[in-house]
C-alpha cells in the first residue's frame, strides 16, 4: 500500500502543475503561427489530466479495498510510473519555456522561438501519446481504468477540518497509569537528600515521555525544586550543544558558571536516551550534591544507567481495563467516555488489536472520534487493522489513521520522513516547503500559509505529529514526529518512491528507483547520481551526525543538516554544485546551518526552484543569476553575511517570503532595498529591511499583502510615512520596528486612524515620548507586546493603554519607563499570562491591585536597582505564580523572604525575553 499512498500524493502535485501549464498555454498564441501547436498541447494537457483523474480514482479504490495481490501491485506500479511521467513532462515544459514577459507580441514570440518552445509543446503531445499507447496495449489495465469513476476522493475524509491553535492536550495519556505517576511523584518529592536517578523504561508507544512530561510539568513537583531542565537527547545529537542547553535552563543568567548548582535542588529529564555513554555525559556534568536533586531518564534500554543505583519504572502494555478506559476516553469524548452498546463488540476487538500500547490506542481512539459512531464505520475500521503482513503493530495501527487523511495531508506527513529521527522542525520552515512542493490547496480567501498551518494542526490533533515548542497563544513554534512514527514514515516513503534517506557513506543508488526526494543525513561527500534520480524535487543535505542540531530543513526541497564544525566551506560548496548539476527540476533547496560561503552563480539553472533557504550560512553575496528563479517563493538569507541585494531580486514577482539579515558587533542588521520593492506585491513576509529614507517607508505601503514586517533604522522624522504605510497593510499580524540607534525615536505620535486590526505581535525598540495611540481596544487580536529602550517619561501612563487589549497574554518591557511607580489596576489585564519587567532604573514600587492579572502564570523582575517592594498578594496566589528575579537590591529580596509569600520563585532563574540575546530571533 506504500506505492498507492505515494502515487496518490504525487497526483496532488501534478494537478497543480497541469493548471499552471494550461495558464501559460492560454496566455496568448491565438494569432501566431504556433497556434496549432499550442492547441494540440492544450488538448494533450487536458487528456493527460483525464488520465490522471482515472489514475487517482483507481488508486483510491485499491486503497479502500486493501488489495495487495501481485497483479494489482503490478498495475499500481505502472500507474505510479505514469503519474511520475506526467509530472516530469509538465515540469520539463515549465523548465524549458521562457517566463520573462515582453512588451510586444513580436519580441515575445521571437524569444519563444529562440528557446524552442514549439519543440517543448510537441513533447507534451508525445507524452500523451506514449501513455495512451502503453495503456491501450494492456487490455486488463485498460478495462480496470474504464471501470473507475473519476472525481471521488481516495481519502475517506471528505471535508476539510478547521482547527484553531488550541492543540488537543494529552489528557488521559498518563491518567491510566496513575500507579506509575503516584510512585514517580513520591520518588521526586521524598526527603532523601542524595541525588537519585529514575529510569522510565518501555518500548516505543508505551507512554514513557507522556508520563515524564505530565510529572515534570506538575506545579507542585516544580515547586519542590529550585530549577529544572528538559532535554530531548535522541539518537542524533551534539553532547556539548545539549549540555549548554541544559545549563541555560537550569541557570539562564549564568549558564557557563555551574558552581551555583551545588547549592540547588535541581530536576533534569533526559528524554529518549539510547546509550550509556549518553547518560554519563550529562550525569557527570551535573554536581552530585546532597540537596535532593533528581534525574529522570526515559529509554527503551534499561542498561543506559546502572539499574542497581536507579529507581525503575517499567512501562509495558496496559491492563485490558486500562486499555479500554483510555480508548473510550479518546473515541467517545463527546459521550463522556461511554461506549454505545451497539459498538461494544467492535470496539473491544479494535482495542485488542492495539496490543495494549497506549500510543496505538490513542491513535485509534482519536481517529474514530472523527467518525460517525455507527456500526459499519467501526467494522470497516476494525477490518483495516489486519493486513496479514509482517508490519509491526505500530505500523498496522498507524495505517488506518494515515489512510483517513486527505491526500494532500498524507503528502505533508510523508515529507517529515526527510528529517532525521528526533529532529525538531520550525513551523514556518516546514510550511514554506509544503507550499513549494504544491501540497497545499488554495481555499477561498485564505492564504496558503494559513491553510498549511491548518494541515499541521490536523496532523498534531491526530497524534501523528508532536509539538516541540509553542507560542503563548498556542501557535506551534516547532514540531517533530515520535521515533516509531518516524520509522514508519521512512519505510512508507521509500517503498513508494516518495523519498529516500542516505546515511553516512551510503552508496545505495539503485538505478531502478525513481527517487523524488532525497535526504543526505551525513553530508553529500559520496554520491553518484543515476538517470532515475535526476528528477529529484526535494533534497535535504544534513551534516555529520555528531554535530546535529534542532534546526529544521526541507526537498522538491534540499535539506541540509548541520555539518561538523571542522568541515570546510568547500565541502558545503561542493554539495551545492552537486545539487545544481544533477537536480535541475529541484523545487526546494535548504542548506541552513552549513559552512557554505560561495553562493554559486550557476544557481540560476534551477529555474523551477521555489524555496531556497541558506540561512545561518557564511554566504556573502547573492549572484545576479538569481533573477532566473522566476518561480521562487521563499528566499531565506537570515543570519548570513549578505549586506546587499542584487537588482535581479526585483524580477522575482512570485516571492512571498524575503528574509535577509547579518550581524555587526553582535547586533542584527538589515539590508537596504530599492524603490522596485513595491513591485513584489505577493510578499507575505519581509525582514529585515533598513529604512533610513522616507522613500523606503513609502514603498513599503505598496506591499499590502504583508503579514509580517521587520524594519530597522527608524527615526522620529519618518513617523508620518511609517504610520501611513502600516495602516495600508490590513492583514499585518507581526510588526517589529527598531530605531536607528538607542537614542533615536522609533515612533512619533502620528495619527494612525485605521491600524491593522489583525495584528497579533508588536515589537518596538527605541525611544518613545508616549505610547502609540493606535494601541487601543480596536486591536482585539494583539497577543504579545515587546517594548525595549522606550524610556517613557515619569508623567506618562505606562501600562494603561494595554488594559483595553482583550487578548494580550504576554507583555515584555525593558528600559521602558523612568517613573517611580508602576500600577496594575483592579480588574484589568484579564488575559495576561506572562509579565516581564527589566531595567526600570527609577522604579521603587510595583502595585498590583485586587483582581488584576487573574490569569498570570509567570512574573519576571530584574535589574530594577531601586525597587524595594511589590504587592505581596501576587506571590500568594493559587495556583502559584512562577516568579523569577535577578540583579535586584537586598531590600527587595529581604522583603520577599520576610513575608514568606513567594511560594514558587527562583532566586536566579530568568527566562530569555525581550532583554535577552534571544529577543527578536
Amino acid at each position: 500500500m506504500d506505492i498507492v499512498t505515494c502515487a496518490l500524493a504525487a497526483g496532488q502535485t501534478v494537478t497543480a502543475l497541469a493548471t499552471l501549464t494550461l495558464q501559460l498555454l492560454n496566455h496568448d498564441g491565438s494569432n501566431n503561427s504556433g497556434y496549432a501547436t499550442r492547441r494540440d498541447a492544450r488538448e494533450a494537457v487536458n487528456e493527460l489530466m483525464r488520465w490522471l483523474y482515472k489514475f487517482q480514482a483507481f488508486l483510491g479504490d485499491k486503497q479502500r479495498d486493501n488489495d495487495s495481490s501481485r497483479v494489482s501491485q503490478d498495475f499500481v506500479n505502472q500507474i505510479r510510473d505514469f503519474t511520475f511521467d506526467i509530472e516530469d513532462a509538465f515540469d520539463e515544459f515549465m523548465f524549458n519555456v521562457p517566463h520573462h514577459t515582453h512588451t510586444t507580441t513580436t519580441l515575445r514570440f521571437a524569444h519563444e522561438w529562440k528557446y524552442h518552445v514549439r519543440s517543448e509543446l510537441k513533447k507534451l503531445c508525445s507524452c500523451r501519446d506514449d501513455i495512451r499507447n502503453r495503456i491501450q496495449s494492456q487490455n486488463e489495465l485498460k478495462r480496470l481504468l474504464n471501470q473507475v469513476r473519476p472525481g471521488q476522493e481516495a481519502s475517506s475524509s471528505s471535508q476539510e477540518t478547521t482547527l484553531t491553535h488550541n492543540i488537543v492536550e494529552e489528557e488521559g495519556m498518563v491518567d491510566f497509569q496513575s500507579r506509575h505517576q503516584d510512585r514517580l511523584v513520591s520518588q521526586l518529592t521524598n526527603t532523601d537528600q542524595q541525588r537519585a536517578t529514575i529510569l522510565v523504561v518501555g518500548p516505543g508507544g508505551s507512554g514513557k515521555t507522556f508520563l515524564a512530561k505530565n510529572v515534570y510539568q506538575d506545579k507542585q513537583v516544580q515547586g519542590k525544586f529550585d530549577c529544572h531542565a528538559w532535554i530531548h537527547v535522541s539518537q542524533s545529537y551534539n553532547v556539548e550543544t545539549l549540555k549548554e542547553d541544559m545549563f541555560k535552563q537550569l541557570s539562564p543568567r549564568n549558564s557557563t558558571e555551574h558552581t551555583s548548582l551545588y547549592y540547588k535542588r535541581y530536576l533534569v529529564v533526559l528524554d529518549e536516551v539510547w546509550r550509556k555513554e549518553d547518560f554519563n555525559a550529562f550525569a557527570n556534568a551535573l554536581p552530585r550534591n546532597s540537596k535532593g536533586s533528581r534525574i529522570i531518564v526515559t529509554t527503551q534500554k534499561i542498561d543506559v544507567a546502572d539499574p542497581n543505583q536507579s529507581n525503575i519504572h517499567r512501562m509495558g502494555k496496559l491492563h485490558p481495563d486500562e486499555a479500554w478506559n483510555l480508548f473510550c476516553m479518546k473515541a467517545f469524548r463527546d459521550r463522556n467516555g461511554v461506549c454505545p452498546d451497539e459498538l461494544q463488540s467492535s470496539s473491544l476487538e479494535i482495542v485488542e488489536r492495539c496490543e495494549g500500547l497506549p500510543l496505538a490506542i490513542a491513535f485509534v481512539g482519536t481517529s474514530l472520534s472523527k467518525k460517525q459512531p455507527v456500526l459499519h464505520e467501526w467494522n470497516r475500521f476494525c477490518k483495516s487493522l489486519d493486513f496479514g503482513t509482517n508490519l509491526s503493530v505500530m505500523r498496522r495501527i498507524l495505517q488506518p489513521s494515515f489512510e483517513d487523511l486527505q491526500d494532500n495531508h498524507k503528502s505533508c506527513l510523508l515529507y517529515l520522513s526527510l528529517f532525521p529521527k528526533g529532529y525538531s522542525i520550525k513551523r514556518q520552515r516546514l510550511i514554506r516547503s509544503w507550499i513549494a512542493e504544491g501540497f497545499v490547496k488554495k481555499i477561498g480567501g485564505q492564504t496558503l500559509e494559513d491553510i498549511a498551518e491548518t494541515y499541521l494542526n490536523i496532523l498534531i490533533e491526530r497524534h501523528l505529529v508532536q509539538v516541540s515548542e509553542q507560542e503563548i497563544d498556542g501557535q506551534v513554534r516547532s514540531c517533530r514526529v515520535s521515533n516509531p512514527i518516524h520509522e514508519i514514515l521512512v519505510s512508507m516513503s521509500r517503498g513508494g518512491s516518495f523519498s529516500k534517506v542516505l546515511e553516512f557513506n551510503d552508496d545505495d543508488t539503485d538505478s531502478s528507483e525513481r527517487v523524488r526526494r532525497l535526504s543526505f543525513q551525513n553530508g553529500i561527500t559520496k554520491f553518484r547520481c543515476n538517470k532515475n534520480w535526476s528528477k529529484v524535487r526535494s533534497c535535504f543535505i544534513f551534516g555529520q551526525q555528531d554535530d546535529a542540531d534542532n534546526s529544521s530543513s526541507s526537498r522538491r526541497s534540499l535539506i541540509v543538516r548541520t555539518f561538523r564544525k571542522s568541515s570546510s566551506s568547500g565541502t558545503a560548496g561542493n554539495s551545492l554544485k552537486t545539487v545544481i548539476e544533477n537536480f535541475e527540476l529541484l523545487k526546494v533547496l535548504d542548506m541552513q546551518d552549513t559552512p557554505l560561503k560561495d553562493f554559486s552563480k550557476t544557481v540560476g539553472k534551477l529555474v523551477l526552484l521555489r524555496c531556497l533557504n541558506l540561512s545561518y550560512t557564511q554566504v556573502q553575496e547573492v549572484p545576479g543569476s538569481i533573477e532566473n528563479l522566476v518561480f521562487l517563493e521563499t528566499l531565506n538569507l537570515k543570519h548570513t553575511h549578505v549586506t546587499n541585494l542584487p537588482k535581479g531580486i526585483y524580477e522575482l514577482h512570485r516571492l512571498r517570503h524575503l528574509l535577509v539579515s547579518y550581524r555587526d558587533d553582535g547586533e542584527e542588521q538589515g539590508v537596504e532595498v530599492s524603490k522596485r520593492i513595491r513591485g513584489l506585491s505577493s510578499l507575505q513576509e519581509l525582514s529585515l529591511i533598513k529604512v533610513n529614507k522616507s522613500r523606503t517607508i513609502k514603498d513599503m505601503g505598496h506591499l499590502t499583502q504583508l503579514r509580517k514586517l521587520r524594519l530597522v533604522g527608524l527615526t522620529k522624522e519618518l513617523g508620518e510615512e511609517f504610520c501611513e504605510s502600516i495602516q495600508k497593510m490590513k492583514g499585518l499580524r507581526t510588526l517589529d520596528a527598531r530605531a536607528k540607534t538607542e537614542k533615536d525615536y522609533v515612533y512619533s505620535d502620528c495619527n494612525m486612524e485605521k491600524p491593522p486590526v489583525e495584528i497579533h505581535r508588536l515589537y518596538l525598540k527605541g525611544r518613545l515620548d508616549l505610547l502609540p495611540r493606535f494601541i487601543n481596544s480596536k486591536l482585539q487580536n494583539l497577543v504579545k507586546v515587546g517594548l525595549k529602550g522606550s524610556k517613557l517619561p515619569a508623567n506618562a501612563m505606562p501600562v494603561q493603554p494595554f488594559e483595553a487589549l482583550p487578548s494580550l497574554m504576554e507583555l515584555e518591557m525593558v528600559e521602558y519607563y523612568t517613573g517611580e511607580e508602576l500600577v496594575f489596576r483592579a480588574g484589568k489585564f484579564n488575559s495576561l499570562k506572562i509579565l516581564h519587567i527589566e531595567e526600570f532604573v527609577e522604579l521603587s514600587m510595583v502595585v498590583v491591585e485586587d483582581d488584576s492579572m487573574p490569569k498570570l502564570e509567570k512574573l519576571t523582575i530584574c535589574k530594577c536597582k531601586n525597587l524595594k517592594s511589590a504587592s505581596p498578594d501576587i506571590f500568594s496566589r493559587e495556583p502559584p505564580v512562577e516568579f523569577s528575579h535577578d540583579e535586584m537590591n537586598e531590600e527587595f529580596i529581604s522583603n520577599l523572604q520576610r513575608g514568606k509569600k513567594s511560594k514558587n520563585f527562583d532566586e536566579q532563574g530568568l527566562e530569555p525575553g525581550i532583554g535577552s540575546s534571544q529577543y527578536h530571533q
